[in-house]
C-alpha cells in the first residue's frame, strides 16, 4: 500500500496489526474525523485510536468502506461521550457527514456491540456514558 493519501471508498483489507496506529489507513482515517470538526476531546480522540486498534485485532473491519469506519467510530464516540451535544448526534447525521452508507454502518453498528468482547475492551475516559447505553439500531 502506498503512503498516499487513502480513497474514502478503499476498503481495509489486511492491515498490520503489529502497530495499527502507525498504519497509514489509521492515519488517514484520523485525518478525516478530525477534519469533521465534531468536539471530541483529548481522551475521546486518544479512544478512537483504541477502538481503531480493536476493531483491526478482531477483524471487525476487514472488508468495511474507510467511510463506514469513520462513521462508525465517531458515532460510538459520540455516545459515549459526556458531551450532550455529541450524544444529541444522529447516527443518519454522522453518516451523512462522513459520506457512509446508513445501511452499511447499522450492520456494523449492530454486529460490533453484539460482541462481548469488543464491548468489555472499549477503553474507558473521564465523564464516559456506560457501555450498556449503546443500542442496536433498527
Amino acid at each position: 500500500m502506498q503512503s498516499q493519501e487513502i480513497n474514502k471508498d478503499q476498503q481495509v483489507e489486511n492491515v498490520e496489526v503489529s502497530k495499527p496506529g502507525d498504519s497509514t489507513i489509521f492515519k488517514s482515517l484520523l485525518t478525516r474525523i478530525k477534519e469533521q470538526n465534531l468536539p471530541f476531546t483529548e481522551n475521546e480522540h486518544m479512544a478512537i485510536q483504541d477502538i481503531f486498534d480493536i476493531l483491526l485485532q478482531y477483524s471487525m473491519i476487514r472488508g468495511e468502506k474507510n467511510q463506514t469506519i469513520i462513521c462508525f467510530v465517531q458515532y460510538l464516540i459520540s455516545q459515549l461521550s459526556g458531551n450532550p451535544e455529541l450524544n444529541k448526534l444522529s447516527l443518519g447525521y454522522i453518516a451523512e457527514k462522513s459520506q457512509a452508507q446508513l445501511f452499511a454502518v447499522k450492520r456494523l453498528w449492530n454486529t460490533t456491540i453484539s460482541q462481548e468482547v469488543f464491548l468489555d475492551q472499549i477503553p474507558k475516559w473521564q465523564g464516559q456514558r456506560p457501555i450498556s447505553e449503546l443500542k442496536s439500531i433498527e
